[in-house]
């Protein structure tokens, strides 16, 4: 699926998270979170919690996602800093197969 929405923010041992459409309802928590941006770069993040959203689910996450997104692209904050041409992050739970569209 695309990642809808990036949030830099955390609580709660979380230090992001990203929004999804999907409806997760497999057990996600201490799972890899892979995401690919547009130049095909792909990073991993350790998710710790799920938050159901009216539609989607919210993957809180212990890292920081360290990116964002603009009019320009997504700007990659931490190592190494770049900024990709495109706005859609694709991501995928290795392992989970329990995942519906609502």
């Amino acid at each position: 699926g695309n990642v809808l929405a990036v949030r830099r923010e955390g609580r709660d041992g979380a230090r992001g998270a990203f929004d999804v459409a999907e409806s997760i309802e497999a057990p996600v928590t201490d799972a890899a979170l892979l995401l690919r941006f547009p130049d095909k770069t792909v990073r991993a993040y350790n998710v710790c919690r799920i938050e159901k959203l009216t539609p989607g689910t919210r993957l809180h996450v212990v890292e920081d996602p360290g990116y964002a997104v603009s009019d320009k692209g997504i700007q990659l904050l931490t190592f190494p800093q770049r900024l990709i041409a495109g706005a859609t992050v694709e991501y995928w739970l290795p392992g989970v197969t329990h995942l519906y569209r609502r």
